[in-house]
């Protein structure tokens, strides 16, 4: 069965459990239970946790692991000037700040690059509370760590440029809670803002939107361990008209890396065009 890890094979189910051949679990039981739990992200993740010893990224959360579209060669050189759409998520104090940006590829797939900034101060201590290897990603490039215990926003302004350098950049969506300051030196410098708001009548049909790019096998994602902890951090918060918005699986975790996503996605909008687009250009024609 594709996208499954092994869990499907009765052969490695003994090993897992070694009181099959007493009857405790019975072999029967337990095949009814994988045909059950295979149905759903959440019952494959208890079925490899419980009955296969694996360990699982798949605890109850929003998407499906299993899923997951990192790992993928993505040619970023050859994708240089082409039209791309930014997410901004800025921190409040002390939380990580994300910027995802968005390049279309063909048959409707969209390519997604990250890049995120974090405090250098009390790293170590952060490390532990949020169990993220976060020394490590800054060696290896996944993350800045900016001096100081607040985000260095001159840091991520000079980032945006460079992303506008080298791409053609349609519009940047950005939360504007807290960010009045950068947004008017970005607005000087001539990039595209698009304020995106958080409520559900803007946030819940851009979650549906990258779900929907999830499950479709429509993402492009390259090594970014910092993105995937963030997917599968994420649990879904529902409204009484089935709208979602991702919310902390725990209190210490981040998932600001998502949010990004979610509204660069949005503010492209898929294979049409965005009402992001058209409310950047009216805005730029005052």
């Amino acid at each position: 069965m594709v996208g499954f890890s092994g869990e499907e094979d009765e052969s490695t189910w003994v090993k897992a459990n070694p009181g099959l051949e007493h009857g405790q679990p019975d072999l029967v039981s337990l095949k009814r239970s994988w045909n059950t739990m295979k149905r759903s992200a959440m019952g494959r993740g208890e079925f490899a946790r419980y009955h296969a010893a694996r360990c699982d990224e798949n605890t109850g959360g929003w998407l499906d692991m299993s899923l997951w579209p990192g790992g993928q060669k993505v040619d970023w050189e050859a994708l240089k000037g082409k039209p791309a759409w930014v997410g901004l998520d800025l921190s409040k104090s002390l939380d990580m700040t994300a910027m995802i940006v968005a390049v279309p590829l063909e048959n409707g797939r969209v390519a997604l690059r990250g890049h995120y900034w974090w405090p250098r101060a009390d790293v170590a201590q952060r490390e532990l509370d949020y169990r993220y290897p976060i020394r490590a990603w800054a060696s290896d490039g996944k993350i800045t760590l900016t001096p100081g215990r607040e985000i260095d926003y001159d840091s991520v302004r000079a980032q945006i440029l460079a992303v506008r350098d080298e791409f053609d950049v349609k519009a940047v969506g950005y939360d504007a809670w807290g960010s009045k300051y950068l947004a008017e030196q970005l607005q000087a410098d001539g990039v595209p803002l698009v304020v995106y708001r958080m409520g559900i009548a803007t946030f819940g049909p851009g979650c549906n939107l990258f779900q929907n790019l999830w499950a479709g096998s429509r993402l492009v994602i390259g090594d970014d361990p910092i993105l995937r902890r963030a997917c599968a951090d994420a649990h879904a918060k529902r409204d009484q008209n089935g709208n979602i918005r991702p919310i902390k699986s725990r209190e210490f975790c981040a998932i600001d890396p998502l949010v990004a996503s979610i509204i660069a996605t949005h503010v492209w909008g898929g294979a049409k065009r965005s009402v992001y687009d058209e409310e950047a250009e009216e805005y730029f024609k005052q």
